[in-house]
């Protein structure tokens, strides 16, 4: 089974924002998402996770800086993840975490040094 092919039948299309730009998340039924918020050093990085169910299989986006209201932030956009569990390596200091995302909903990790409220 593929990431793509998990059982039924519906397409999965990846929508990959170059450098920033806006994200189409594509989410629902067994299709949830993950935002990974980073220090500043890490923009223009790769942050590859391991899905639980084939760790050999990394899936990867890259880290940009993304508008966030008045503000901007730095992170990592998963739109389209499998439900199930993701490992995200260690970063910046943090040690590894794992994630559970759930379909039609989106996770967030917040891997900052000095964290912010966007409440």
């Amino acid at each position: 089974m593929t990431e793509n092919d998990h059982g039924h039948d519906h397409p999965h299309h990846h929508h990959h924002a170059p450098q920033g730009g806006p994200v189409v998340f594509d989410i629902g039924d067994d299709v949830g998402a993950l935002i990974v918020y980073l220090d500043d050093a890490l923009e223009g990085t790769e942050v590859p996770i391991e899905w639980d169910r084939d760790p050999a299989k990394d899936v990867h986006t890259g880290v940009w800086r993304r508008s966030l209201g008045a503000d901007s932030v730095v992170v990592a956009v998963y739109p389209e993840l499998i439900e199930g569990r993701y490992r995200v390596p260690a970063l910046g200091g943090h040690a590894a975490r794992d994630v559970d995302i759930v379909g039609g909903q989106v996770a967030e990790i917040d891997l900052r040094s000095h964290r912010h409220s966007y409440a």
